[in-house]
């Protein structure tokens, strides 16, 4: 499935295309897995997200604790 142009929720929007995360407007710093992360989160909304889901697919083929997921939400 192809990501959308731009996911809007609240003063936020995501621009997938451009990896760009933007609040009312400016660019907001976001790292690469945070943003992998936030995308992945985005595609299953409304739906339960499990941790071993969002850690297979963030964290592709390599192998890193958990506490990892939990970095990156704060982030």
């Amino acid at each position: 499935m192809d990501a959308p142009a731009v996911v809007r929720f609240g003063a936020f929007e995501i621009v997938p295309r451009r990896r760009e995360l933007l609040f009312r407007g400016a660019p907001v710093a976001l790292g690469a897995r945070a943003f992998d992360l936030l995308m992945a989160l985005v595609a299953r909304r409304g739906q339960l997200a499990a941790k071993d889901d969002l850690m297979s697919e963030v964290w592709a083929g390599t192998i890193v604790d958990e506490n990892n997921l939990a970095a990156q939400v704060s982030a």
